[in-house]
């Protein structure tokens, strides 16, 4: 009893020291009264509502950070996440309703990472064919599909590269079956204009391409043959030993 009653009376002078730690209790209990009727009321039929919770949630209308940013600083933050080009970056606005509208007006450099993975590889050191003089060998490769133009209607592309001067002749194509009879065309004119007297060019001596389908049909090889042409390829997926029409290609759309 004696216990009970000091315990008692140590608490009122505490509290007479500390006069906020009355109320703070007295909230307390008031808090715990109304969670105990909140409980009692709820029958055991019918739930206590649950609360909705917004955590983990997510709206096609939720503005990031990022869009008060201004556009260069803006894509720069996109562009170290997802490593994409300028015009990627500024179609992603009519992609998305994600991304903030100030990326419509970005202006990305590329980063280093972006620089070196897209670097073309040196040169083989090796021993090699030596260019001397023009037709001597013509690189061929078929760029696309791309999409059907409206005039002609054009998806592919066949780009020829003379390996001596390096200059690119470019045919649009229907269809990739297309281009043999292009190549064709291509090694008269050039034959012609080679056989001209006073002239340093030569015909056609051999064309290289890659393992395609409309490249090695026995039908192709066999007129090129008849023009006293050789025909030398790639191996399938090998596309750096067609790498002068590959160059010229990523040259062309770049």
């Amino acid at each position: 009893m004696w216990t009970v009653l000091a315990g008692h009376a140590s608490r009122q002078a505490i509290q007479s020291l500390n006069p906020a730690s009355t109320s703070t209790d007295a909230n307390h209990s008031h808090r715990m009264r109304f969670a105990d009727s909140a409980d009692s009321t709820n029958s055991p039929t019918q739930p206590a509502p649950r609360a909705l919770s917004l955590q983990g949630t997510h709206s096609s209308k939720t503005v990031s950070h990022i869009a008060a940013l201004s556009p260069d600083v803006a894509a720069a933050h996109m562009h170290r996440r997802l490593h994409i080009g300028v015009k990627s970056m500024q179609r992603l606005p009519s992609i998305t309703s994600d991304a903030p509208p100030n990326l419509a007006r970005a202006r990305v450099n590329a980063c280093p990472a972006c620089v070196t993975a897209n670097a073309p590889h040196h040169s083989h050191t090796a021993r090699r064919y030596a260019e001397s003089y023009p037709g001597r060998l013509i690189h061929a490769d078929i760029a696309g599909p791309f999409i059907r133009s409206r005039i002609g209607g054009f998806h592919y592309l066949l780009v020829l590269v003379d390996d001596h001067s390096r200059f690119k002749f470019a045919y649009p194509l229907v269809a990739r079956r297309d281009a043999p009879a292009i190549i064709r065309r291509f090694i008269a004119s050039f034959n012609a204009l080679a056989s001209r007297p006073g002239g340093s060019m030569r015909c056609v001596g051999t064309l290289h391409t890659d393992g395609a389908g409309e490249f090695t049909s026995h039908k192709f090889r066999d007129e090129l043959a008849d023009s006293l042409i050789n025909k030398s390829e790639s191996p399938p997926e090998v596309h750096a030993l067609n790498g002068v029409a590959e160059r010229a290609i990523r040259s062309i759309f770049s």
